[in-house]
């Protein structure tokens, strides 16, 4: 039932159909398919974080691990929603992942930096199968658990969620989806409303710039306007220093459910790599790409970057922190295939591939397999463990 669920709106997101959707109906024309999964998903996991974890899961720590949330595809159970770890010391995935009833999806994951929930990570909105959610979850490295945290101010699937890192909303989290944003407030551990953008989009990026005169700013790159029915190539910088939205530069390709990641080392240093997604325009079919782009701050511009050997969108990304692939970047799982051909939502499936960007080298290699296929899934890079008080 699940993957019927998932096949429901990747062949939504693919198809001309796209221009319909919005928010809170894009679920929709899933909903008797996502109701049938969900109750068949019962028997496994937590709801609204009340925790329940599979037998081979336990209290155990998962600091400076990487945290994949997402449904997955193994095994007789072929789609649950889960949690999957990868270790950065083996280079590998766990080989048992806590199973969660994690009935959401186009969810943000981010660590909150400062407050009484320092180290955890904020697992905000998406969607289920009525429509986008208020609803959020804190997930505790130390425990290896969830809990339930504050709604948000407004339903939110599809959008981004970025820690602010100066100005007078440093630690806080920036939301961004639709015409307005909203903050997380640590220290209140409560939502309060944002500023305004230029124009609506979801799908979209949203990543702080490291150097360069937009240091400190967001880069809000890409996705869907739900407005012009059309995938967007322009760009927003998140000005925290205003607290306002100003019009940045434009991507080489439309690109909507892809990644952007800070390069942290070689020749590229500073720069963002935004990987794969869909080109979507109205009057032409969408296409899943294997293509890649580099935003320079210096130039604030964008040039091409390398080609990865699967098309991908929905997947994951994240900067390695430790271990023998510290600086690569992980990309991991999502919908696609094959580079070498146009790839249409027919063709488009699940993938348990991986592949790391070597900055010193600039180009994608193969990585370790997944325990199965997180097809629609968030990625976070969970913070060293504290130090003894």
């Amino acid at each position: 039932m699940a993957a019927a669920f998932q096949s429901c709106k990747i062949n939504l997101l693919l198809s001309e159909d796209n221009e319909a959707m919005g928010p809170s109906r894009r679920r929709k024309p899933c909903a008797a398919i996502a109701a049938a999964a969900v109750a068949a998903i019962v028997a496994a996991g937590w709801w609204m974080g009340a925790a329940a974890v599979s037998a081979a899961a336990t209290k155990r720590p998962t600091w400076g691990q990487i945290l994949i949330l997402g449904t997955q595809s193994e095994g007789r159970h072929p789609f649950r929603f889960s949690a999957q770890l990868y270790d950065p010391a083996s280079g590998r995935f766990a080989a048992h992942p806590a199973l969660t009833k994690h009935e959401r999806v186009d969810e943000t994951a981010t660590v909150i930096e400062v407050g009484v929930n320092a180290g955890k990570v904020l697992i905000a909105g998406g969607d289920d199968e009525e429509g986008s959610l208020f609803s959020t979850q804190l997930y505790d490295p130390a425990t290896n658990r969830f809990t339930r945290g504050p709604n948000m101010s407004d339903n939110r699937g599809s959008h981004t969620a970025t820690a602010i890192t100066s100005g007078p909303n440093a630690g806080k989290i920036l939301l961004v989806g639709g015409y307005a944003a909203e903050f997380y407030d640590p220290i209140a551990n409560a939502f309060a409303p944002g500023p305004v953008l230029n124009g609506d989009r979801s799908s979209h990026t949203a990543t702080t710039i490291q150097s360069g005169l937009n240091a400190g700013k967001v880069l809000v790159a890409g996705g869907l306007s739900l407005e012009d029915k059309r995938g967007l190539a322009w760009t927003e910088l998140y000005d925290p220093r205003t607290n306002t939205f100003v019009l940045g530069p434009t991507m080489n390709v439309v690109r909507q459910n892809h990644t952007a990641t800070v390069i942290s080392s070689g020749p590229n240093a500073g720069k963002i790599l935004l990987v794969g997604g869909i080109d979507f325009h109205k009057e032409d079919p969408s296409t899943v790409l294997a293509s890649t782009e580099l935003y320079d701050p210096a130039a604030n511009a964008f040039a091409p970057g390398p080609a990865m050997h699967w098309r991908r969108a929905f997947h994951i990304a994240v900067a390695i922190a430790s271990g023998p692939n510290a600086g690569k970047i992980l990309i991991a799982g999502g919908f696609g295939g094959r580079e070498g051909g146009k790839l249409d939502r027919k063709e488009a499936a699940a993938l348990d591939s991986t592949e790391l960007y070597d900055p010193a080298t600039n180009t994608f290699a193969p990585g370790p397999a997944m325990h199965g296929a997180p097809g629609m899934a968030v990625v976070v890079q969970l913070p060293p463990a504290p130090p003894p008080r």
